[in-house]
């Protein structure tokens, strides 16, 4: 859901090419609906399946781009897997089927997009590498290298940005686990809109900050 609101943000800031990369390779009824409003205002929205763990699939990926359109502009790296355990429950399984998404994923478009001249590098983080939330030991950590990866892209000079969002009320994980979205909102997080998600990821790109929270 959210990187679907990416996506129709894009489009209203003048992008006129966009990939769509996942592990599914099939597209839920509304993810289609979605591309189809999309592609009616004149945008070209390309599905690709990627597994972003895999270096070999990203580079399939930016292969088909290379071969199929324009040259690639940005990286926006949106996946997670969430998988709360408490930390004597924890087992290398659970471990790494949360680290691997954003940690070998972001490493992987990082590695693979370096002879290319990005003008974006985006990863999405979590609050949950700035304060944490119990049972999220596995989440937190995969966050906090997606945060030094940011700060490490900048190091070198390259494009990178990373945000780390709080509780997104209206789609997305949380908008879906009302349960878990009540439980933020007891503990003081508070939702926020997905207009106000955008806003703040516009400020973010022109302020040309390298880590942002919005909570």
């Amino acid at each position: 859901g959210f990187g679907l609101e990416v996506a129709k943000w894009m489009s209203s800031r003048g992008a006129k090419h966009i990939v769509l990369g996942g592990r599914s390779r099939t597209l839920a009824p509304e993810v289609r609906s979605a591309v189809d409003a999309l592609e009616k205002e004149g945008v070209l929205v390309k599905v690709i399946p990627t597994d972003i763990t895999q270096p070999s699939s990203v580079q399939e990926t930016l292969s088909a781009i290379e071969a199929q359109l324009p040259p690639l502009a940005g990286v926006i790296h949106a996946a997670m897997v969430l998988e709360d355990r408490l930390l004597v429950d924890l087992d290398r399984d659970t471990l790494e089927r949360v680290l691997w998404p954003k940690v070998l994923g972001g490493w992987n478009l990082h590695q693979q997009t370096l002879n290319r001249d990005l003008d974006l590098f985006i990863v999405f983080s979590s609050l949950s590498s700035v304060f944490g939330h119990a049972g999220q030991a596995n989440y937190s950590a995969a966050n906090a290298l997606l945060d030094s990866l940011a700060h490490y892209r900048r190091q070198r000079g390259l494009p990178g940005l990373v945000i780390n969002w709080g509780h997104l009320g209206e789609v997305g994980y949380l908008a879906q686990r009302e349960q878990l979205g009540q439980r933020l909102e007891r503990q003081g997080v508070l939702s926020f809109s997905v207009q106000q998600a955008m806003d703040c990821l516009e400020f973010a790109i022109q302020s040309r900050a390298t880590q942002l929270s919005v909570l």
